[in-house]
């Protein structure tokens, strides 16, 4: 599939992207993980948030930045992945400050990170039997810029999230529902974006009403069930209510004026709810039918919620189906992603700075090689950016993102074709651009 150049290029490039780069978030959940699995073997079942409360008034070297925010089962989950630390601890061997947890948590991040291509083969197989095509959309989610820059660069839990987003479906495409409910019912806790194309997955086949909410209702039984166990944990209340109002929130921000109340409409809800009685009014149930959808709703999610950066990791799957299978609009798709990419995260850079800056640098290869101290001129992208006064153009660099993001939802609706083909660069080319666009975020 990739000539010899692509593949070392991209392997220089993942190699980098991996050991060079280290954002402290994901440890700390990590460490909450293993709290957690602490707490749990010593009988104490809904004592994990209450230990990070404790350790933050103790003189335990943990290095922890950030609270415990997510549901029960997403530290359940993240705590088997990481079982090898969560023994290591038991036995009093763990050093939570070392590199080699850091290292750990990485490699972690990066077999998440392929066990989604392998999905993502499976599910392309499952679309057309067609392996070149199956190696194609896996290369597509390899290259993605932003799934390397905010799942293997940044690295947070929603990798875990689209994981198990991917299984639910793949068994969706399959037709076996409960294996597609089931693992649909793990990522939705890690990450409650799963719920927002979960819901209209099951209205693409299923039509009777009852059946859809009982639906919706086991896709969510670990959630509720974590919910009704830790219901009475005062430092799970404390904990958790901050972020999930953040969110709620947010889904609410952006409003058309109007309505009942002084708020106004919110855009994203109500656009939501009409793509939800679309697809339950409209016959069509392919597979690619149910990608697009599912595209189409995250899209509008980033389109019209703020947002933090790396929650963008949950859209990243879905782009290489849609232009694995539309052949006459491959290069223009390409071109299109790219652009969407590269400004996605320049505006990433002056409205969240902490995605390039120097901390994600300093735990990792980087200051080791080259003697790095906290004595640099620019301690992000953003400082450098602005002084030559390129932050002024922010606002420009959403506008260009967002007409891509906006332009590959109505270029790649299935159906039949409207637009002419475009030409006038090789895909050889564009392949070497996707694995390079990453260099000069890298570089900055």
């Amino acid at each position: 599939l990739l000539k010899k150049v692509e593949f070392w290029l991209y392997i220089v490039v993942l190699f980098c992207a991996t050991f060079f780069f280290f954002y402290r978030d994901q440890v700390d959940t990590v460490t909450h993980s293993i709290f957690f699995w602490h707490s749990i073997l010593h009988g104490n079942l809904t004592g994990g948030y209450q230990a990070y409360i404790d350790t933050i008034f103790s003189d335990i070297p943990h290095g922890v930045d950030t609270p415990g925010i997510y549901e029960p089962l997403a530290y359940i989950i993240v705590g088997i992945l990481s079982m090898p630390l969560v023994i290591l601890n038991e036995l009093g061997k763990l050093n939570f400050a070392s590199r080699w947890m850091s290292l750990y948590v990485k490699v972690q991040q990066l077999l998440l990170f392929f066990g989604c291509v392998y999905m993502i083969y499976k599910i392309q197989n499952e679309i057309e039997k067609n392996m070149k095509k199956a190696e194609y959309a896996a290369f597509l989610f390899l290259s993605n810029l932003g799934a390397l820059y905010f799942a293997v660069i940044i690295g947070q839990i929603e990798i875990y999230a689209v994981f198990f987003c991917l299984c639910g479906i793949y068994y969706w495409i399959k037709d076996d529902y409960k294996k597609f409910i089931f693992f649909f019912s793990i990522s939705i806790p890690l990450k409650m974006f799963s719920l927002l194309i979960f819901v209209p997955l099951i209205l693409i086949k299923q039509k009777n009403v009852w059946k859809v909410a009982g639906s919706v209702i086991l896709g969510c039984v670990f959630l509720i069930i974590g919910k009704v166990i830790w219901s009475g944990n005062d430092a799970y209340g404390i904990l958790t209510a901050e972020p999930k109002e953040r969110v709620i929130l947010a889904l609410q921000s952006n409003t058309l004026p109007g309505g009942v109340g002084t708020d106004g409409i919110p855009i994203f809800i109500c656009l939501y709810i009409l793509i939800c009685v679309f697809v339950y009014l409209s016959q069509r149930k392919g597979a690619l039918w149910g990608i697009y959808i599912s595209f189409v709703v995250y899209a509008t999610l980033f389109l019209f919620v703020g947002q933090y950066p790396y929650w963008i990791v949950v859209i990243t799957p879905f782009v290489p189906f849609l232009i694995a299978n539309n052949t006459m609009d491959k290069k223009i798709n390409l071109i299109l992603e790219m652009l969407f990419w590269v400004f996605y995260i320049l505006a990433s850079c002056f409205y969240h700075t902490w995605i390039a800056g120097y901390s994600i640098v300093e735990r990792m290869m980087l200051p080791k090689l080259f003697g790095f101290n906290m004595n640099i001129k620019y301690h992000s992208v953003s400082d450098f950016l602005n002084t030559y006064g390129i932050g002024k153009l922010a606002p420009v660099f959403v506008g260009v993102y967002a007409a891509a993001l906006i332009a590959l939802v109505i270029l790649n609706y299935p159906g039949e074709r409207v637009f002419s083909k475009a030409a006038g660069i090789s895909e050889s080319m564009l392949n070497k651009l996707r694995i390079l666009s990453i260099v000069p975020f890298m570089i900055l």
